[in-house]
């Protein structure tokens, strides 16, 4: 599997644009295909530089950065600081509390207003706001700063708390005027939950909804009070059906997960500020993301839970669990990490992190691998032999134990490294940028019970010639002038030799496995046309594909809708159930047409940014879909359990939604606060 990233933490490399939470259908850093919120990111140095993503700039003059660091720019959901009116959605600057030497110059792009703009600017906890001294001008309000967090272009609330014409509060748009109403979609049809199958009244709003949320056309609605583990009603833990939550009040989230042959849960994730799984408190250490791991009982319960980390940037990405309950984490590490056998202190800008716990939490090996330059692992997944693989990108130069890699400072390359259950290399291998290619990025893995291995990840024609290597000589890789990368999926034998490979155009999937070897894909197409699996689509639309373990396609389908659903990266996820059964789930702020079991409105969303899970037959052919809720944002990850249950894990923020609603248990949080972490086991 591969984490969300709700990055809100992620952060793409090079210009590789994401909407995280983005999101798109992932891989790992995949970056979205959809027009979601924009996500970006790019390394810039002591030299300097200037970053621009959508309709943001940050400019930094020489000196400014001591080191080279991955900058990210992150538009959230995240409604004005009060006080304030906004003219611009709200954006995350990353990593949140760097200090400059000199000055940065941000640059935003705001909408009419009545009055002249100002950068509206966070303290590095974004807890205190003020207004910046500021230029506007043209559209675009400027300010220069001198440590990084959230800021939104807008002014101070008029007297009476009136907002200026063009004024926005979350950012998000009425699907049917284009207009902004208080951040809310207005839903056409609110779904009534029945057997957690929805049905849809398509005339009015549900009158009723069973284990659903309120109604959320209800601009006053206030969800209650979050409570750190709380979520699950009496009586919800004695069966392996339950909904738990944790965490409410910083960015926390399930990055990843896997699950042991007795149904034990083991989960790796993001801590900002502090949580507790009800075994103690977890705090973090100094103002950027920790790392937590936790193991959960098959009824939800945290049996142990730990962090690590320093004042600097820890992020997680992979997770994986033998045969014995022996779990391997992979995480990338800007500073100190201590697992408890000694410091790993990273060699530049980020390492790749490897650690080995038993069953009990308890470190058994740990290893780092880099140089200076930034090395990122993506993904994880265990192999039949007791070992595991791990995929992701690095600049510069990286040895796992076999061949040295090398790439330039500011190409990316991604990497496969296959390892024995006591951390020792078995093979290792590249895919090598070719011609004008600006970078690729292994995002996903997944293995068949042989110990093939099949990658998906994204690379990034320029402007001449690209191409990508993946060991069978060079691929071309098509270059569109709406979409900045394409998606590419590879297999790989035992020993790491490729077999097959595909690049398609203008989509983004993520992948799963069945018991047989085949491989699913589940994405999304916003640019067209597309091509994806063998089939060329003119219109945008969920897509879902099968291919053997020849690489041939056994079907591939779409499912269109009127405007944007958003998948993928951190938030759209396939599951396949030992019966061959699929399961997708994602998050939509439309309503996707599954085959006529989503009803699809032609102006208005439908419970919009609704979490789903559609479920169809091994042969694709549509058997359910069922709707659990609509924060105002979701990460999503899944997998099923060894009794048939799916698991949901991720994190979800509530501004002015209602949470999520999973095996009959509301979760939520108070308005404004940052992401909640949420743990839910459903019936399949």
């Amino acid at each position: 599997m591969q984490k969300p990233r709700i990055l809100p933490t992620i952060a793409l490399m090079l210009t590789m644009a994401r909407v995280h939470g983005s999101a798109c259908v992932l891989a790992v850093a995949l970056a979205a295909c959809s027009s979601g919120p924009a996500t970006g990111g790019a390394f810039i140095g002591p030299e300097g530089g200037t970053i621009t993503v959508g309709d943001v700039t940050a400019s930094f003059p020489p000196g400014a950065l001591e080191s080279r660091v991955e900058i990210t720019i992150t538009q959230t959901n995240d409604a004005v600081p009060a006080g304030y009116v906004g003219y611009s959605p709200v954006y995350r600057f990353g990593p949140r509390g760097i200090a400059f030497a000199s000055p940065v110059t941000i640059s935003i792009h705001h909408t009419p207003a009545a009055r002249a703009a100002s950068v509206i600017w966070s303290d590095s906890a974004e807890t205190t706001w003020v207004e910046l001294p500021s230029t506007d001008g043209s559209g675009f309000v400027s300010a220069t700063v001198m440590h990084f967090s959230e800021g939104v272009a807008g002014g101070p609330e008029l007297d009476g708390g009136a907002s200026d014409a063009g004024d926005q509060d979350a950012g998000l748009v009425d699907a049917a005027t284009g207009g902004m109403d208080g951040g809310l979609h207005d839903a056409g049809a609110d779904s009534a939950m029945d057997g957690g199958v929805p049905t849809h009244d398509a005339g009015a709003d549900a009158a009723s909804a069973d284990a659903g949320p309120p109604d959320t056309g209800d601009a006053n609605f206030q969800p209650p009070s979050c409570v750190a583990g709380s979520g699950g009603a009496p009586g919800a833990h004695g069966s392996v059906t339950f909904a738990e939550q944790f965490g409410c009040g910083s960015d926390n989230f399930i990055a990843d997960f896997a699950v042991d042959s007795a149904g034990n849960i083991y989960a790796i994730g993001s801590v900002r500020d502090t949580i507790d799984f009800g075994n103690g408190v977890l705090t973090c250490d100094g103002t950027s993301d920790d790392v937590f791991l936790v193991k959960f009982d098959p009824s939800g319960h945290a049996l142990w839970s730990h962090r690590y980390g320093d004042a600097a940037f820890q992020d997680p990405t992979g997770i994986a669990v033998d045969t014995s309950g022996n779990v391997v984490i992979a995480i990338a590490n800007y500073g100190t990490v201590d697992f408890g056998l000694g410091p790993l202190v990273s060699a530049g800008s980020s390492d790749v992190v490897l650690a080995k716990f038993d069953p009990a939490g308890t470190p058994i090996w740990q290893q780092q691998f880099g140089d200076a330059d930034g090395q990122f692992p993506s993904a994880m997944v265990a192999t039949p032999s007791g070992g595991f693989a791990v995929v992701g990108m690095f600049y510069g130069a990286v040895s796992f134990g076999g061949a040295t890699f090398s790439t330039s400072t500011t190409i990316s390359s991604s990497f496969v490294a296959a390892f024995d259950a006591a951390g020792r290399h078995v093979w290792s291998t590249q895919f090598v940028p070719v011609g004008s290619l600006s970078g690729n990025l292994a995002d996903d893995i997944v293995s068949d019970a042989t110990g093939a291995v099949t990658i998906s990840g994204s690379a990034y024609p320029g402007s001449g010639g690209s191409g990508i290597d993946f060991g069978l000589g060079t691929v071309s890789v098509p270059s569109s002038s709406s979409h900045t990368y394409q998606p590419y999926i590879v297999h790989l034998d035992p020993s790491g030799h490729a077999l097959w490979s595909h690049v398609y155009v203008n989509c983004s999937f993520d992948i799963a496995i069945d018991s047989l070897g085949n491989v699913v894909a589940f994405g999304s197409t916003i640019d067209t046309p597309s091509d994806f699996a063998g089939s060329s689509y003119g219109s945008a639309g969920l897509l879902l594909a099968k291919f053997d373990t020849n690489g041939a396609t056994v079907f591939s389908e779409q499912f269109p809708y009127v405007s944007t659903t958003v998948v993928g990266d951190s938030t759209g996820r396939a599951v396949v159930l030992p019966s061959g059964q699929i399961d997708i789930v994602g998050w939509s702020n439309i309503s996707a047409c599954l085959a006529g079991g989503m009803s699809c409105p032609t102006s208005r969303t439908d419970q919009a940014y609704g979490l789903f899970l559609g479920q169809f037959t091994a042969a694709g052919a549509y058997i359910a879909v069922a709707r659990f809720g609509s924060p105002d944002w979701v990460s999503v990850e899944a997998m099923h359990s060894p009794n048939g249950q799916i698991i949901l894990a991720g994190g979800f923020r509530v501004t002015t939604r209602p949470g999520l609603t999973l095996a009959g248990q509301m979760l939520t949080a108070p308005p404004g606060t940052e992401a909640a972490v949420y743990l839910a086991s459903i019936p399949p």
